[in-house]
């Protein structure tokens, strides 16, 4: 397997689905209706990638194995948080065919790599709680929590949430 730049058709088939599934991960997890969820997903997506597969510090590839199939995307950015420059995986993608075979994880090394030639040695990502395969992946290839959000939806509530 090896991770190649996305090309622009690539990327064209990528981004849709990827703010997708975005957004259905936010309804799964934070409760929004959909229409809340997809203008999250649009607002974010938008300003990440606001000069598309040619934002500045964005950095987007496919993973393809000898045969040129496409077996996943991964993207990270590159941000500067106090003064402090640093990797962010935003998105990481294994065709549904794919996963369970060891590609997670080979793409996670591999887009490691790369964040090295950026000549950055930190890497952090967001991770929904209900995914646990991916926190399993993560835990095992030496990610820490570095921060925690809970949330309890109260039965019975009398109080409406958009106040």
């Amino acid at each position: 397997m090896k991770l190649v730049p996305m090309t622009e058709s690539e990327f064209n088939f990528w981004l849709p689905r990827s703010r997708r599934s975005y957004a259905a991960d936010k309804m799964k997890a934070n409760g929004l209706a959909q229409d809340e969820a997809d203008k999250v997903a649009a607002e974010g997506f938008n300003q990440m990638l606001s000069q598309g597969i040619n934002s500045k510090n964005n950095f987007l590839y496919s993973a393809k194995d000898a045969q040129q199939n496409i077996l996943g995307f991964i993207w990270f950015c590159v941000l500067s948080i106090e003064g402090h420059r640093r990797a962010y995986i935003c998105d990481v993608i294994i065709e549904e065919q794919y996963r369970g075979k060891g590609y997670g994880r080979q793409v996670m090394m591999l887009v490691e790599q790369e964040i090295k030639k950026q000549g950055l040695n930190r890497v952090g990502l967001h991770v929904f709680g209900f995914n646990e395969r991916a926190i399993k992946l993560y835990k095992s290839m030496g990610y820490l929590t570095t921060d925690i959000e809970m949330e309890k939806t109260l039965p019975n509530s009398r109080i409406n949430d958009s106040q």
